[in-house]
């Protein structure tokens, strides 16, 4: 990979795991709180149990517009994760700028959910 292409990926991970911890946060806070797993943890830990939360959102206490946040945010979320795989997939086509700004993007708008979700929950407290 080049310097840029390094730089993307190192950005891309970084992003990754910013919004991960940002939607640990934010389950925690839940009015029925679901725990996440922390510290260092693999795809292979996180994905689970991120799937999970789609699963379990129904069973909330929040009302439409939070539970539409909080289902999109793990959904983007998992699309990010998704495509960093396959960027980073040996027998795959390697990096690919779209996939690579893609991810970025789709976690730009999970951040933006959980932003919003972070501050209903500040006014809404459990």
């Amino acid at each position: 990979m080049s310097d840029l292409e390094d730089g993307v990926m190192q950005r891309l991970t970084a992003r990754i795991a910013f919004t991960y911890a940002r939607l640990v946060t934010v389950c925690a806070a839940l009015p029925i709180p679901v725990a996440l797993p922390k510290g260092q943890v693999s795809h292979r830990e996180t994905v689970p149990a991120v799937r999970r939360i789609t699963e379990l959102i129904t069973e909330t206490l929040l009302p439409d517009e939070q539970r539409g946040q909080l289902v999109t945010a793990a959904t983007m979320w998992l699309i990010a994760v998704d495509l960093h795989i396959l960027l980073t997939d040996e027998d795959g086509e390697g990096f690919i700028e779209s996939r690579a700004v893609g991810a970025l993007g789709v976690l730009i708008m999970a951040m933006g959910d959980l932003d919003a979700l972070g501050r209903w929950q500040a006014l809404n407290p459990s």
